[in-house]
C-alpha cells in the first residue's frame, strides 16, 4: 500500500541549512521509519516595481496585483502583509495555468509628513519554496471635508447645527474646535459663530457638537469648523455655508386700549458689538403710535425701546415699527392694534325755566396730529348748537382744547335727556350726555308804560307746533288782545296798552300783570307766563 504524507516547511528566519534528523514515523505493525528533513530559507527578492498608494487620511485606496500560476499544481497562498495601514485577503487560490487578482487596500489613519511615506510589503510564499515579494509605499494627504452643509436662514435668527465628531482610534481623543469664517474676507462684526472650544470623544465612537450661528445682516457666510488633536496634529473638518436672507417680521405685538387712553410697550434690542449703535426708527400705517426718531443701544448690552399707543378712533388696525442700522441691519416688528370705544364724556347739566334758554360749554381735548374740523349734532331738539362745525389746530403732546357751545331751550316742563356727538375723521368721536331740568317760567318785568301809550312785550312759542295763547291783564287800566296764534319756535311782540284815567286826570302809579296762558299743555296742565306791568302818568 502507498501512502502520501504532506510536510510543510515554514521557516521563521533566513538560514541556508535548516535540518531535522531522525523524524520518527510510527507504523501500525510496530515498525518505525526514520526521516531526515532538510531545507533552506533564503531572502525573498522583491519585484522591481514598487506599488505606490495615495489618498486622504482616513480614506482608502485599493490596487490589484496579478499572480500567474504557470505550474500544474494548485496554489493555496497565504499572503504575509507588512505595514500598519496595508491589508488584503488572508488567502488566495490560483488554479494551475491560471491567474488571479489580489486586492491590496491602503487605509492610513495618520497623515504623512513632507518627504516621508508609509512603507509596507506583501509576500506570497509559493509551494516550490520560492516566493513573490512586493514593496508598497503610501502617501496620506490632509483629510477631505466630512461634509459641506448649506444652511438658509433669515437674519437675526439663531440657528444650531449638530456636527458629528468621530474618533477613529481605540483610545479617547480630545479635539480643540477651531471656528473660522473664510468668506467674506472681512467678516461682519455682528456675525457670530460659537460653541464649546473642546470636545472629548471615546475610542471608536461618535459625539455630537452643537454649532450656534447668528447674523444680524443679510449676506453669505462661508465657514470651516475644524476638530484637531493638538498632540498628534490629526484633524477633521466641515464646511458650513450660511445664506442669510432679510430678517422679515421679528415679532408681532398685540396692543389694546380704549379710545384716547394710552398704553405703552417695550421692545428689547440687543447690541452684540463692542461699540454703541444708534438705530433710526420708522413707523408705517399708523398715526396713533408715538415713538422716538432714534434709539441708542450701548456696547454689548440690551436696550429697551418704549413706545406709546393712543387710539383716536375705535376699531382694529395694523402697523409696523422698523429700526434701521448700518451696523445691525433692519428690525421689523408688526403691531396689531385694537381700540375699544371710549366711555362718555362728563355730562352737561342744564336748569332753566320754560321759555328761557341756558348755554353751557362742552370741552374736549383734540389729540389729532393734524388740523381737523369737528362737526356737532344732538339727538334732542331741546338741545342745539349754533355752530355745527368747529375747527381745531393740531394737538401737541398734551393735545389742544376745543369748546362747543350747547344751548338748552326746553319745550316742556320736567326733565329732558339728549346726547351731543362731536366727531372728526382725524380726531375721533366724543359723546357728551345732556341733562336738562325745566321748571315753570318765572315772572318777568316790570315793564313801564306811560299813559295813553303801548309797548311791545316779546314772547316766544317754545313748543314744536303752532299754538294759540290766551292773553289777559289783571288791571282794567291796561289792555291787550285776547289771544294770539304763534308759529312753532317763533318770537313775536305782544302790544300792551296803558289807558290811564278815563277823565284824563293824573293817577298814581298803577301796577298789573300780563298773563299769557297755554291751555293745551302736553302735561295736561295750563302754563302761565307772567309779565309785571307798571303804568305811569306824564307827571311821573
Amino acid at each position: 500500500m502507498h501512502v502520501d504524507f504532506t510536510i510543510t516547511f515554514h521557516p521563521a528566519q533566513h538560514n541556508r541549512d535548516v535540518r531535522y534528523d531522525n523524524l520518527i514515523c510510527d507504523i501500525e505493525d510496530g515498525t518505525q521509519l526514520y526521516l531526515t528533513l532538510t531545507g533552506a530559507c533564503i531572502p525573498a527578492q522583491p519585484t522591481k516595481e514598487v506599488h505606490n498608494f495615495m489618498c486622504s487620511v482616513r480614506s482608502k485606496e485599493t490596487k490589484s496585483l496579478t499572480l500567474h500560476n504557470k505550474t500544474g499544481t494548485l496554489w493555496t497562498l497565504v499572503p504575509v502583509v507588512e505595514g500598519e495601514y496595508f491589508s488584503g485577503a488572508e488567502q488566495l487560490i490560483v488554479e494551475p495555468g491560471q491567474h488571479r487578482q489580489y486586492e491590496i487596500t491602503y487605509k492610513p489613519l495618520t497623515m504623512t509628513a513632507e518627504n516621508r511615506k508609509h512603507n509596507g510589503s506583501i509576500f506570497f510564499p509559493l509551494p516550490d519554496g520560492t516566493g513573490l515579494l512586493y514593496n508598497m509605499t503610501g502617501t496620506s494627504d490632509q483629510p477631505r471635508p466630512i461634509a459641506t452643509i448649506p444652511i438658509d436662514l433669515p437674519a437675526k435668527t439663531q440657528h444650531t447645527e449638530t456636527l458629528k465628531v468621530h474618533n477613529w482610534l481605540r483610545v479617547p481623543q480630545r479635539f480643540i474646535v477651531i471656528r473660522e469664517i473664510l468668506k467674506p474676507d472681512r467678516p461682519d462684526p455682528a456675525t457670530n459663530i460659537r460653541g464649546f472650544d473642546y470636545i472629548d470623544v471615546p475610542g471608536l465612537s461618535d459625539r455630537e457638537y452643537k454649532l450656534h450661528f447668528e447674523a444680524y445682516k443679510e449676506g453669505n457666510v462661508h465657514s470651516r469648523i475644524t476638530f484637531k488633536n493638538e498632540q498628534s496634529g490629526e484633524f477633521q473638518f466641515y464646511y458650513v455655508t450660511y445664506k442669510v436672507s432679510a430678517a422679515g417680521i421679528i415679532d408681532t405685538i398685540k396692543l389694546t386700549a380704549p379710545v384716547r387712553q394710552s398704553v405703552s410697550h417695550t421692545i428689547p434690542l440687543y447690541n452684540p458689538l463692542s461699540v454703541s449703535v444708534t438705530l433710526n426708527t420708522q413707523l408705517q400705517n399708523s398715526t396713533e403710535i408715538s415713538l422716538l426718531p432714534t434709539f441708542t443701544v450701548p456696547a454689548n448690552s440690551e436696550g429697551l425701546f418704549s413706545f406709546e399707543y393712543m387710539p383716536l378712533k375705535a376699531g382694529r388696525s395694523d402697523a409696523k415699527i422698523i429700526f434701521n442700522s448700518a451696523d445691525l441691519g433692519q428690525y421689523i416688528y408688526e403691531v396689531e392694534l385694537m381700540a375699544t370705544p371710549a366711555g362718555p364724556e362728563r355730562a352737561l347739566v342744564f336748569k332753566t325755566g320754560l321759555g328761557n334758554s341756558q348755554v353751557l360749554q362742552a370741552r374736549l381735548i383734540n389729540y389729532s396730529k393734524t388740523k381737523v374740523d369737528y362737526s356737532s349734532k344732538t339727538d334732542n331738539h331741546d338741545f342745539h348748537v349754533e355752530k355745527n362745525t368747529q375747527p381745531a389746530t393740531s394737538g401737541g403732546v398734551g393735545g389742544t382744547e376745543v369748546t362747543i357751545e350747547v344751548t338748552f331751550e326746553p319745550s316742556q316742563l320736567g326733565d329732558s335727556k339728549g346726547t351731543l356727538i362731536v366727531s372728526s375723521g382725524g380726531g375721533g368721536e366724543y359723546i357728551f350726555p345732556l341733562i336738562g331740568h325745566c321748571h315753570h317760567p318765572k315772572p318777568q318785568g316790570p315793564f313801564t308804560i306811560r299813559a295813553g301809550q303801548s309797548i311791545p312785550v316779546q314772547f316766544k312759542n317754545v313748543f314744536t307746533t303752532p299754538t294759540t295763547f290766551l292773553l289777559s291783564v289783571d288791571n282794567s287800566l291796561f289792555s291787550v288782545k285776547q289771544s294770539e296764534l304763534i308759529r312753532a319756535k317763533k318770537t313775536i311782540n305782544i302790544m300792551v296798552t296803558y289807558n290811564g284815567s278815563p277823565s284824563g286826570q293824573a293817577l298814581p302809579v298803577q301796577t298789573g300783570k300780563l298773563i299769557i296762558t297755554n291751555p293745551k299743555s302736553s302735561s295736561g296742565q295750563s302754563i302761565h307766563w307772567v309779565f309785571y306791568l307798571k303804568g305811569v302818568s306824564d307827571k311821573h
